[in-house]
Order: C-alpha cells, then sequence, then structure tokens
C-alpha cells in the first residue's frame, strides 16, 4: 500500500492502489477576453478520470467558466479549483487550488499580410471589370491580423476611405496569439481600368484602430481574354496576359520582377503563313514541308535572325496603320524595306535600335513578358509568385517531386521537342495550350526576345528586378553579344526556367522563330 497525507486536519489518509496524488500542469496565465481553454495532468496518470473546473473566487476579473474554457474581461487573479470525482476512495474527490492571474496586454499594433504578401505603402492588390463581376472574378482580399495585444470584447469593423469600394466581411477568428479576418473588397461603381488608392481600416473594442494603404488595379479584361484580329487576311488569335500587380519570381535565385502593364500574345508562333504575307517570296524557313502531309503553311517560320524579327513587327505593324515600335538611324520608312536588306552581319545601328513606347504596333516580348506568359500569368496552376517558374513545360500542373523538383510526365501533350518531334517542327496549335491559351510555348521553335543578353543577379537590387525589366540598357551593357531566345525547340527540351541560351542577332538557326506580343491599348 502507497501511503500518502492530504486534506487541511491532522489526520492521516490511506490512498487506494491507483488514487489519485496529484494534479500538474495547470494554467497560471491568460489575457482578457480571450479564452482560455482549461487542462491538467492527473498523476497518476488515467484517461479514464476527468477533470471538473470551478470558479471560486473571480476576484475583480469578471471571470467565468463555461464548458472548460476560462474567460475573464479584466485584469486581476482568479481562483479556480479542479476536482477528479472520486479520486481518493468512494464518496471522495481529489482537489486542488489554484490562481489564474489575468494580464492585459499593451497593443503592439498590427501586422497586416494580404493574400499571404506583406503590405507596405507600395502594395497594389488587384480587381477585374466590375461590370461584369460575374465574369469578371473580384478576388478576396485575406487579411491576417496578428501581435493584438488587446482583444475586442466586440466586432472587428473594416471599412475603406474611399466610396468607390465597399467591404463586406465574411468570417472573424481570435485566438490567444492574434486573429483573422477574411473580407472581399467589391466596387461600389462602374470603374474603368486603372489603378485607384484607398486606406483599409481595422477597428475594434478597446481602441484598436490600425489602417494600411493599398491600391487596386482594375483592368479592362480577364487573364487569357481572346481577342480575335485579321492580319493580311489571315485570322490571328491574341491572349491577354495581365499585370502581375505583386512581384513574382523569375529564377532559383528568388530574383523578383513586377510586370505593370497588361499586353496581348499572338496564341501561336508566327507562321510560314504570316511570314510570306510581309517578305513574299523570302522564306528562311529550312523546314518547309511538314510531317505527314499537315499544312506546310502553318509550320512556325524558322531561321529568322534578331534583325529580321524586329524589321518584320515593323512592316506588319504599317500593313495594319499601326504605329512601329522599333526606331532605326537612317530608316524612315519600314515599308520600302526589303528583305535582302536587313544585315547578316553585325551592324552597329541595329544593335543600336530604340522603342518607341508609345506606340501601338507589334513587337517581340521582353524576356519576362515571355516568362509572365508561359507561366500562365495569374492563371497558371499552384503558387504562380512563388514557384510557377519551376514549371518543367508551359502548362504544366502536376507539381515537384518530393526533392522539389518539376514533374513532366505529361510535356509530350504541350510541346514539340527532342523526345516527340522527329527533328522537325511542326504545324503550330496542334498541342495542348497553356492556361491563357497559348501554344507551343515549350518547344517546335524557340523564340526571340527583346533583351540584350545579361545576368538577372546583376541588374537585380535586392532580389528586385526594375519593374517591367527589358534587359541591359545596351549591347555595351550586356554580358554577351546576343539577344535572349526562350523556349524549346524541336531538338531539345530545356526547363521552362532555363535561360542560358542567346544568340548574336544577325545570326540565324533553324531553331529559332517568334512570337509578336502588343501593348493593351492596340486592341
Amino acid at each position: 500500500m502507497r501511503k500518502s497525507g492530504h486534506g487541511g486536519g491532522g489526520g492521516r489518509l490511506v490512498y487506494p492502489e491507483g488514487a489519485v496524488e496529484d494534479i500538474i500542469n495547470l494554467p497560471h496565465r491568460a489575457y482578457a477576453n480571450v479564452g482560455k481553454t482549461l487542462s491538467g495532468t492527473i498523476i497518476p496518470e488515467d484517461p479514464a478520470k476527468e477533470i471538473v473546473w470551478e470558479l471560486t473566487d473571480a476576484g475583480n476579473t469578471g471571470a467565468t467558466i463555461e464548458a472548460g474554457t476560462f474567460t475573464a474581461t479584466a485584469a486581476g487573479t482568479a481562483w479556480i479549483r479542479a476536482k477528479v470525482a472520486n479520486g481518493i476512495k468512494s464518496g471522495m474527490d481529489y482537489t486542488k487550488d489554484f490562481s489564474i492571474d489575468v494580464e492585459v496586454q499593451p497593443l503592439y499594433g498590427i501586422e497586416v499580410t494580404v493574400n499571404d504578401i506583406e503590405l507596405d505603402d507600395n502594395y497594389t492588390g488587384h480587381l477585374f471589370d466590375p461590370a461584369d463581376p460575374s465574369y469578371y472574378p473580384i478576388t478576396p482580399i485575406q487579411v491576417d491580423i496578428q501581435n493584438i495585444g488587446v482583444l475586442p470584447t466586440g466586432d472587428i469593423n473594416i471599412s475603406l476611405t474611399d466610396s468607390n469600394f465597399t467591404v463586406s466581411e465574411s468570417s472573424i477568428s481570435i485566438t490567444e496569439s492574434g486573429g483573422t479576418a477574411s473580407f472581399t473588397v467589391g466596387p461600389a461603381n462602374s470603374l474603368s481600368a486603372g489603378t485607384y488608392n484607398d486606406t483599409v481600416t481595422i477597428s475594434g473594442a478597446n481602441n484598436i484602430n490600425e489602417s494600411f494603404s493599398v491600391g487596386f488595379m482594375v483592368t479592362a479584361h480577364p487573364a487569357g481574354d481572346t481577342d480575335t484580329r485579321t492580319i493580311s487576311d489571315i485570322t490571328v488569335n491574341f491572349h491577354y496576359v495581365p499585370p502581375s500587380y505583386t512581384p513574382f519570381r523569375v529564377d532559383d535565385y528568388e530574383t523578383t520582377v513586377t510586370i505593370t502593364k497588361g499586353y496581348w500574345m499572338m496564341e501561336t508562333e508566327v507562321t510560314q503563313e504570316l511570314w510570306l504575307k510581309i517578305f513574299e517570296e523570302d522564306n528562311t524557313s529550312n523546314f518547309t514541308e511538314s510531317p505527314e502531309d499537315a499544312d506546310d503553311e502553318q509550320l512556325p517560320v524558322d531561321s529568322v535572325s534578331w534583325y529580321a524579327a524586329i524589321a518584320f513587327c515593323n512592316k506588319l505593324s504599317l500593313t495594319h496603320d499601326k504605329t512601329p515600335v522599333y526606331v532605326i538611324s537612317g530608316i524612315d520608312d519600314w515599308s520600302g524595306v526589303d528583305f535582302d536588306e536587313i544585315p547578316e552581319e553585325t551592324d552597329e545601328e541595329w544593335d543600336a535600335v530604340s522603342i518607341n513606347a508609345d506606340a501601338n504596333g507589334y513587337r517581340l516580348p521582353t524576356e519576362i513578358e515571355w516568362l509572365w506568359a508561359a507561366m500562365g500569368a495569374s492563371k497558371g496552376g499552384g503558387d504562380v509568385r512563388q514557384n510557377g517558374w519551376k514549371k518543367d513545360y508551359s502548362g504544366s500542373s502536376e507539381g515537384f517531386d518530393n526533392e522539389g523538383y518539376p514533374l513532366y510526365e505529361n510535356r509530350g501533350d504541350y510541346g514539340w521537342d527532342e523526345e516527340n518531334a522527329d527533328e522537325s517542327t511542326h504545324e503550330v496549335g496542334q498541342k495542348s495550350a497553356n492556361e491563357l491559351g497559348i501554344f507551343d510555348m515549350t518547344g517546335n521553335v524557340r523564340e526571340w526576345c527583346w533583351d540584350w543578353d545579361g545576368e538577372w543577379d546583376d541588374a537585380a537590387v535586392e532580389g528586385h528586378l526594375e519593374d517591367d525589366y527589358a534587359g541591359p540598357g545596351s549591347k555595351e551593357e550586356s554580358a554577351y553579344d546576343c539577344r535572349m531566345l526562350r523556349g524549346d525547340s524541336y531538338d531539345d527540351s530545356y526547363s521552362l526556367d532555363d535561360r542560358s541560351m542567346s544568340w548574336e542577332p544577325n545570326d540565324s538557326e533553324s531553331t529559332i522563330g517568334f512570337r509578336i506580343v502588343c501593348n493593351e491599348e492596340t486592341e
């Protein structure tokens, strides 16, 4: 028999085997207005025994106990009795009295994140066109409130100062360490495309009053929207690529960049049919016959130099009454530039080409624009801003293996590469499109981008490239005398994040073609 003393008198009690000797790990601290779940450990441990809690003295705390939860409304000390029924012997309970000190913490402030992005004064959230919110979905803004010392006894109120928007609270959860409130910001009035700034205020009981600035970018089109155009009597689809709104990852070094302007990207690579509408008999392509008797005109144009690609863009722009984008000294009329006038050797004036930023004509995408579209932009599978750059191929939603490498079992469904192309280009648009409806960003031909080749880590400031980054400012500032290429070709199978390929702008190769984009204003 084990013997032990218990009780207020001098007598001795004899405990039966397995009787309760103590209750440990009891709580001794709580915060005002925060529910505290009462718990303790019975010695010796016995899962069949249950602790019953009684409030013996609330003091000045205003404490109550309901369903095992202790709640106080003010600072002070409350006394609790923990009791185990029949703990010693039949008809007798084991009891232990303990105190809980109730504190009212100072208000440390509210740290706010929106959609897992920590807010600062430069944050820009996003909405879509409010004219048809059922078609252009309004993105819920998730607010995570942390480090609240004085938790409110009443509701948390969320308001905006600008009458352009309204707020509806959908849920709220308060815990000892803080709380979360989910709410949706929606337009109160019809808004045109543009950026709107506002102040969100979070307020509640006990003088909680915190505000943060947020901007909302309203776009005229949803991601992937289709614009069908007739170009030189050929029907061509373009798809809308929205701004990124917030920074997104571009490489394994956590480099980020932000795209601030939407643009339209051609659904396919430029075909030989479209090329010949501009350069007539001057087909540069090595592959002029497609496999399996497919439509030869729908093969991508290949063996195109960068010089020839920008000449095509300017000449195409003029045929549709658009202002050419590219400006080269000595060329005033691009309509009169013949194919045989495009330099085949390095040319200083062509290398010094500049861009008319206000032009509404056709152009090559920047490398960042190409990558954002290939990732699927805001419609990409998974967390695009964090790991969309790691997709093995454009359109992938397969995710990653246990070591973080992208999966690629379905790669052949989205592109023509060394595994399935049989050393030849193929008719455009035959594989599956990515999330935006764009084809062949994996395989067929590599695609010219505007940028001079340059190292991103050299250009980034604190890991962030300047907004709408477009490569080194000149040939002299580039790491190599080459322009960037993106995407695979029929004879390779690089991952989507690979940027090791660049080429001299005067040179061409059978694996190289291009696709065109135009600014949002050109619709």
